[in-house]
Formats: structure tokens, sequence, C-alpha cells
């Protein structure tokens, strides 16, 4: 219990920095915690929806983007990054799989 719970807990901090990106605003965020921003799967995949949704709207809704530090046009760096992610959190998961499945013991 207390050393799976010991084990399991670095990975679950670094799911929540990571994964998480989207409850804290990059433009009030720390200067340390802003460069997580740029692997955060839930941030571009919230940039992308927004910026979509924003493309052709009014100069308010760009001086909302600017505040919120949202750029348009980066599409294809949250695909690729997300595309990343899952192909790291794939292997890992089978690495696991392979050498810590072990009903057996």
């Amino acid at each position: 219990g207390d050393m799976a719970r010991k084990m399991v807990m670095p990975i679950v901090a670094l799911f929540s920095l990571v994964c998480n990106g989207v409850i804290t605003q990059k433009a009030t965020a720390r200067p340390f915690v802003q460069t997580i921003y740029n692997f955060s799967p839930p941030f571009w995949v919230f940039q992308v929806l927004t910026t979509r949704i924003a493309k052709d709207k009014d100069a308010m809704t760009h001086h909302y983007l600017s505040m919120f530090r949202l750029k348009i046009g980066h599409d294809n760096y949250a695909l690729k990054l997300i595309a990343g992610w899952n192909v790291v959190f794939r292997s890992l998961q089978l690495v696991g799989l392979k050498y810590f499945n072990n009903i057996e013991k």
C-alpha cells in the first residue's frame, strides 16, 4: 500500500503539471511554469479550438486571444505534439506491461 503510493506520486505530479495546463492561464503563469505549456496537450487543444472559432471574428475577439497569449496557425505543431505524447505513453505502457505485469508473484 504505502510503497505503491510512494511510487505513483511522482507520476501523478508530473501528469498533473503537464496535462492540466488549461487550468492556469499562460499569460499569468510564472516564467518557469510557462515552458510547461509548450508540452501540454490540453493547452494546445484549447488553443487550436479557440483560435479556429475566433479566426474570422472582430477585433475584440483578437484582443482576448492576445490577452491569453493564444496564436493562430499552430495546428500542425499541436497535432505533432499530441501524436508524440501518444507514442511516448503507449511505448511506456507496453514496457510496463512487459516487465512489471507479473501476476504470478
